[in-house]
C-alpha cells in the first residue's frame, strides 16, 4: 500500500509510452520497465523487511531481493513479497541472540557486520536457488491462468475473489497474488487481464445501486448508498460496500455473478491493461488502458454492474416480501428509530473496560484502517464536516494506517471487524459498522461531544 505512487507511476508511463500506448516512445518506456523490474521489488522488500525486522531486516531483505532480481528480473515483485518476511525475521532473531554478547561500544559495528554477512549469504542463495524455484512456481501459476483464459473459464475466479474482498482481503488478493503474476505476464505480452479481476468496480457499484433503489422510500439516509456508489465507481475505494454486504451476506452471490460475467467479457474481447489499476476506479482504468482495449474493458465493467444490480435487486425484493410476512413487531418496537438502535449496538460491542472510560474533553479522533488512505480518510473527512455543521471546534480528526498509530490517542474509530487488528491502547475504541455511516457519526457526536 505504501508503494501505490510507484504503481501509479509505472502504469501511467507504460500506457503513455509503451509500444501500443498513447504516445509510443521506446526511450521513455525504458524508465517504467526499469522501475517495474528493479525499483518496485526493492522498495517492497525494504518496506516489508522494515516492518518485520526494523532497519537491519530492511537491508537484508533488499540484498536478498537484489540477488533474486539479478538472476531473473521477472521474479522481483513476487519474490520480494515471499522472501522478505523470513529473512527479516531471521536477522532480527539472530541479532536478539547476539546483542547480549557484544561489548559496549561495538554494537553498531557488530550489527552492520551481521547484516552484511547475512545479506551476502541470502543474496547468493537467492541468485542460485530461490530465483529458479520461484520462476518454476510462477510458470505453474501462469500455466493455470493461461488454461483458464484459453478455456474461457477465468470468470470462475470471481467465486473466490468477490467473497474474499468482502472480508477485507482485497489488498492481499490484488497486491499479493494478482499483481505480481500480472506484472510477469505484462512483461511478456505487454498487458494482462489479471490486473482487472479484483479492481473491477462494477460488481460493488451494482450492489450499492440496488440498495439505493430498494431503500430510497424506506430509509431516511438512503442517499448514503448513492454516495458510496460514487466513491466506489470514481474513487476506487471498494471498502465502502463491504459493511453493507457483511450485514446481508445474501448479496454475495450477486457480486460473484457480476464479477463472473464481467471477467467473461474481458476474456471474450481480449481485454487487458499494461499495469495495475490503482485505485480500482473507472477513472484509473481510463488512465492505464490502451485505446484498442478501452471499449472491451468498459463493456465488461458495465455488464458486471448491470448483472450485480439485477440480482441484488431481486434478492432484496425477495427479502422484503419475506420480512413483511414473518415480522410481527409490536408498535413500540416498530417506532424505535435506526439511530437509537445503532447506539444500542455500539454499546453492546464496546469492551467493558472502554465503557468505564470517562472522557471529559476530546481533542483528537483517529479513523483507522489497514492503509489509512481509503475508507478511513473518507470517514475522517466526513467527521470533520459533521463537526463543523454542529459548531464543534478544537477537535482534530485524522486518518491513520493501523501500523502507524501515534503513541497517545484519545479516541480510535474503526470498522467493527477490524478492531481485533488494533494494538493494545489506552484510547477509547469506538467500533462502527461503516466508517462512512453518517448516523453512527451523529450518535458518537451526541454521546461524547455534545454537552
Amino acid at each position: 500500500m505504501r508503494c501505490m505512487g510507484i504503481l501509479i507511476f509505472i502504469g501511467a508511463m507504460s500506457v503513455l509510452f509503451m509500444e501500443r500506448g498513447w504516445f509510443p516512445n521506446e526511450e521513455l518506456n525504458k524508465i517504467s520497465v526499469l522501475a517495474a523490474q528493479y525499483l518496485l521489488p526493492l522498495v517492497i522488500a525494504y518496506e516489508v523487511g522494515k516492518e518485520i525486522g526494523k532497519q537491519e531486516g530492511a537491508v537484508v531483505a533488499v540484498l536478498t531481493t537484489a540477488g533474486m532480481v539479478a538472476a531473473d528480473s521477472s521474479a522481483g515483485v513476487l519474490g520480494a513479497i515471499l522472501v522478505s518476511p523470513p529473512v527479516a525475521w531471521l536477522v532480527s532473531r539472530l541479532w536478539r541472540r547476539l546483542e547480549t554478547h557484544v561489548r559496549i561500544g561495538m554494537e553498531m559495528l557488530s550489527k552492520n557486520l551481521l547484516v552484511s554477512c547475512l545479506g551476502m549469504l541470502c543474496s547468493i542463495g537467492a541468485y542460485y536457488y530461490l530465483a529458479s524455484l520461484l520462476n518454476t512456481v510462477t510458470q505453474v501459476l501462469e500455466m493455470g491462468c493461461d488454461f483458464l483464459i484459453q478455456k474461457r473459464l477465468i470468470g470462475f475466479a470471481s467465486v473466490l475473489i468477490e467473497p474474499a474482498k468482502v472480508f477485507f482481503l482485497n489488498n492481499s488478493i490484488n497486491h499479493g497474488v494478482l499483481t505480481p503474476m500480472g506484472f510477469h505476464q505484462a512483461q511478456i505480452s505487454g498487458e494482462s487481464i489479471l490486473f482487472l479481476l479484483e479492481t473491477n468496480p462494477g460488481p460493488g457499484f451494482g450492489v450499492l445501486l440496488a440498495l439505493y433503489c430498494r431503500h430510497r422510500r424506506t430509509e431516511p439516509k438512503y442517499r448514503q448508498y448513492l454516495l458510496s456508489g460514487a466513491v466506489e465507481l470514481f474513487g476506487g475505494i471498494h471498502e465502502v460496500y463491504f459493511p453493507y454486504v457483511l450485514s446481508n451476506l445474501w448479496l454475495i452471490p450477486s457480486l460473484v455473478l457480476g464479477g463472473f460475467f464481467g471477467n467473461l467479457c474481458f476474456v471474450i474481447l481480449d481485454a487487458g491493461v499494461a499495469a495495475p489499476i490503482v485505485p480500482g476506479s473507472i477513472l484509473a482504468i481510463f488512465f492505464v488502458a490502451s485505446p484498442e482495449n478501452l471499449p472491451g474493458i468498459l463493456l465488461g465493467v458495465m455488464v458486471s454492474a448491470a448483472l450485480s444490480f439485477l440480482f441484488a435487486d431481486l434478492t432484496l425484493w425477495i427479502q422484503g416480501k419475506r420480512r413483511a410476512k414473518e415480522q410481527n413487531l409490536s408498535g413500540q418496537e416498530k417506532s424505535m428509530n435506526r439511530k437509537e438502535q445503532v447506539m444500542v449496538d455500539m454499546e453492546q460491542n464496546m469492551d467493558i473496560n472502554y465503557k468505564k472510560t470517562v472522557i471529559d474533553a476530546i481533542h483528537q479522533i483517529a479513523f483507522v484502517c489497514a492503509a489509512g488512505v481509503g475508507s478511513s480518510a473518507m470517514g475522517a473527512a466526513l467527521m470533520r464536516r459533521k463537526l463543523r455543521e454542529c459548531g464543534i471546534e478544537g477537535v482534530e480528526v485524522q486518518a491513520y494506517p493501523v501500523d502507524q498509530l501515534p503513541d497517545r490517542l484519545e479516541v480510535i474509530i474503526c470498522q467493527k471487524n477490524f478492531r481485533k487488528h488494533l494494538p493494545e491502547t489506552e484510547a477509547l475504541v469506538y467500533p462502527v459498522e461503516n466508517l462512512l455511516g453518517q448516523e453512527e457519526m451523529e450518535a458518537f457526536i451526541c454521546q461524547y461531544l455534545k454537552k
